[in-house]
């Protein structure tokens, strides 16, 4: 017969496996879970970030459409009304783009002309700046969003975004631009809430941070 300190020594034996075995389990499970959360969350803040770049082409879109459309009217018909009525149709253009602070017409030799509001700085030279440079030179090849910057025209941080003004020979006739302040962009997300110590970035393709 098996003595009763061997088979004590077996029933130890038995409950450390079913012990370790019931450990094991639960480590699995956890790691399983941990991994399902981990997955769930990282699907769900890829759509988070897929549906804000949408919503951020979009709005990008709103501004080119203004731009070029505003264009197209400066070139066509805008040139040949007085003062007063350019700035009012400068002002009933940009009415519905939320997004964008001041719309402004530059002269081919980079001095503001109109804006679609009074922002109490006097009209400025802004040949200097890399986005009516590259209009000029040809090299923006389109719409043209300037890395941030303390803008002339009121004196706020925003991007700056503009398109070519083009007479029908083709020369260059100046610049239209929108500004589109940081401080619109950052309450445009303000209210999403990301947890404690989780940062939303916007950047421009080349990675320079727009807001954060």
């Amino acid at each position: 017969m098996m003595s009763s300190e061997r088979l004590r020594q077996r029933i130890v034996a038995a409950g450390i496996v079913l012990v370790a075995a019931f450990a094991g389990s639960a480590i699995y499970d956890g790691w399983r879970l941990h991994q399902q959360i981990m997955f769930a969350t990282e699907r769900e803040l890829g759509n988070l970030a897929k549906a804000l770049a949408e919503q951020g082409a979009r709005n990008l879109q709103a501004v080119d459409l203004l731009l070029r459309d505003t264009g197209e009217w400066w070139e066509t018909a805008g040139q040949a009304l007085p003062p007063d009525e350019i700035s009012a149709a400068l002002a009933a253009r940009v009415s519905g783009v939320s997004q964008v602070s001041v719309l402004t017409l530059v002269d081919r030799e980079g001095m503001q002309k109109y804006r679609s509001r009074v922002t109490g700085e006097p009209l400025a030279d802004v040949s200097d700046r890399p986005y009516f440079q590259s209009q000029r030179e040809g090299s923006a090849r389109g719409l043209y969003i300037n890395e941030p910057v303390v803008t002339r025209t009121d004196r706020r941080p925003a991007l700056v975004v503009s398109r070519r003004l083009t007479k029908p020979d083709g020369s260059f006739d100046g610049v239209v631009t929108a500004s589109v302040t940081l401080q619109e962009l950052q309450a445009s997300y303000s209210a999403i809430e990301l947890g404690e110590g989780s940062a939303l970035l916007l950047t421009l393709d080349d990675g320079t941070l727009v807001v954060r």
